[in-house]
């Protein structure tokens, strides 16, 4: 998601997990400020049957599901949200979830929360894409007229364990971390660069 403005800075992330809950709770992170962008990335197993619900200041970005059968081998989920943070600003931040028909051995989901300053408040997100697919290599598709010194993020999701994952050298990581409450989870992971003149 390219964050239109110039100076852009990343700051500061905080990541947690979840397991056999209704909700999961994420810490706000380090260093919060008035007009700072925070980003979210909410992964959770069995995607197409589970529904999210953030707090009532934070915007759905978008949402994907991987695999139109909840029960192929490939049920996975993300959601991104966003929010330009106010004055007084206060975490944690509590996503409700609806596991629906999942058992509770699958009810497993991570969330992370990036901050940005030097965003521009009233337009922070100048364009996004989403896709899914089942390989080894995970590909994020293209965005069109990206303004010179905006931040590109990457959040991509995995079904089952990250063993071992590398970014493009133009990139760095923000995260990228394993579900580790000794079942079936989900694995994460958020990257970014900053896309120059």
């Amino acid at each position: 998601s390219p964050v239109a403005a110039a100076g852009i800075v990343y700051q500061s992330y905080n990541i947690t997990e979840s397991y056999r809950k209704p909700n999961i709770s994420l810490p706000m992170p380090s260093g919060v400020a008035q007009n700072d962008l925070l980003l979210a990335q909410i992964t959770y197993n069995v995607g197409n049957v589970v529904s999210t619900t953030g707090p009532s200041d934070w915007t759905l970005l978008i949402r994907t599901n991987n695999g139109p059968n909840p029960w192929d081998g490939q049920h996975i989920g993300q959601a991104i949200y966003y929010k330009v943070a106010n004055a007084s600003e206060s975490g944690p931040y509590v996503w409700n979830i609806s596991w629906g028909p999942v058992g509770s051995y699958s009810q497993s989901a991570m969330g992370g929360i990036m901050r940005f300053s030097g965003v521009d408040p009233i337009s922070p997100i100048f364009g996004y894409s989403g896709g899914i697919g089942n390989s080894s290599n995970l590909t994020a598709s293209g965005i069109n007229g990206v303004p010179a010194n905006s931040m590109l993020v990457a959040c991509f999701g995995l079904d089952g364990s990250l063993s071992s994952f590398a970014v493009p050298s133009n990139m760095s990581w923000f995260y990228h971390d394993v579900f580790d409450a000794g079942t079936v989870g989900p694995s994460f992971a958020a990257a970014w660069e900053l896309y120059g003149p």
